[in-house]
Order: structure tokens, then C-alpha cells, then sequence
């Protein structure tokens, strides 16, 4: 390892009692240990990359979680779910319940208008089946599609 990263491993252990969180947030440190190591940004570019995580956390309300889009586009959501919950060959890929997901968001029936009001817009037409790895379909499954206009602002 190197005596900078160790050090900061050491300090993590004494403040971090949990030993599961404690080698997460070690791993954490060590690969971005290892980034700045073989990227070399100056100060100023570490700047611009921490300013970019500021606005994400700015940014975010308890409706939209702008982490979660981030860790959406990185890829990191859909590979956990891909580690925590491996599907046979063929299987859709999986997906988080995204940024956007609202645990109340209201039921709209089939063929219903997501957009509230006099929205404008060009109209998208939706079609999709939800089946089992065989192609069965699959009783009673809901999908969810969240329109922006439905977020509480």
C-alpha cells in the first residue's frame, strides 16, 4: 500500500465500528487512492470534479436523489444489482428503482395520460410485456413509468 493510504485506513478504523462499512469505505479509499495516483489531476481539476459532486448533492431533493442518477449513469446501480442478484442468460437486464421512483406515485390506468394539466409535448406511445425467463407472462406484475410532471416540486 503506501504510508498516505494506510493512514487514512488507520484513522477510518478508529472512527468506523462496523466492520462490513469499515472495508467498503476502505476499499473506497484505495481505489480512489489509486485514480488520483494514475490520473495526476492537479488541484485545480480535483476542484472541478468536487464541484461537480457538490451540485449533485445541491441538487437533490427528497423527491429526486441527483447521487442515485449519478451512481445510474456510472453504472454502479445496475452492476449491484447485477452482483446482488445474477439472472440466468437471457434475462433482462435489471434495474434500480431509478431516481425518479416515487413510492406513491398515483396509478394510471392503461392507456392513461401520464402528463398533468395542458402539458405540451410530442406524444410517446408505451408497450411492453413482463414474462418469466420461459416467456410466460407473469400475473398481476406492474409496471412502473414516472413522469416528471407527476415529482412533487
Amino acid at each position: 500500500m503506501n504510508v498516505l493510504t494506510d493512514s487514512v485506513r488507520d484513522l477510518h478504523a478508529k472512527l468506523c465500528p462496523d466492520p462490513r462499512t469499515l472495508e467498503l469505505i476502505n476499499e473506497l479509499v484505495d481505489a480512489l487512492h489509486s485514480f488520483a495516483r494514475k490520473t495526476k489531476p492537479t488541484h485545480s481539476e480535483w476542484l472541478k470534479t468536487i464541484d461537480f459532486l457538490t451540485r449533485a448533492g445541491k441538487d437533490s431533493t427528497p423527491a429526486i436523489n441527483q447521487f442515485i442518477l449519478l451512481s445510474d449513469c456510472m453504472g454502479i446501480s445496475v452492476l449491484l444489482d447485477e452482483l446482488e442478484h445474477p439472472k440466468p442468460e437471457g434475462c433482462t437486464e435489471g434495474c434500480e428503482p431509478g431516481p425518479f421512483f416515487i413510492d406513491d406515485a398515483p396509478e394510471v390506468e392503461n392507456g392513461g395520460r401520464l402528463a398533468l394539466g395542458e402539458t405540451s409535448g410530442e406524444k410517446m406511445y408505451f408497450e411492453g410485456s413482463v414474462s418469466d425467463a420461459e416467456g410466460k407472462g407473469i400475473e398481476g406484475a406492474v409496471v412502473n413509468i414516472v413522469s416528471p410532471s407527476l415529482l412533487p416540486r
